[in-house]
């Protein structure tokens, strides 16, 4: 089996968000681009607002 580079998986992961969004492949988009669940060390956001709507926004 073919070992792929970090790289390369990030590319072939990028053009898939674009090819699925293009096509409207939304199914495969969720399925194979998108993660489940996203961390942001709080940090890393200097607006707490961005943050607590980012938060909210996740929950249902």
């Amino acid at each position: 089996m073919e070992q792929f580079s970090v790289r390369d998986q990030i590319v072939e992961t990028v053009n898939k968000l674009f090819i699925y969004c293009d096509n409207k492949q939304w199914d495969k988009l969720k399925d194979e681009v998108l993660a489940e669940k996203l961390s942001i060390p709080k940090s890393e956001i200097p607006n707490s607002k961005l943050l607590k709507s980012i938060s909210e926004t996740g929950k249902s």
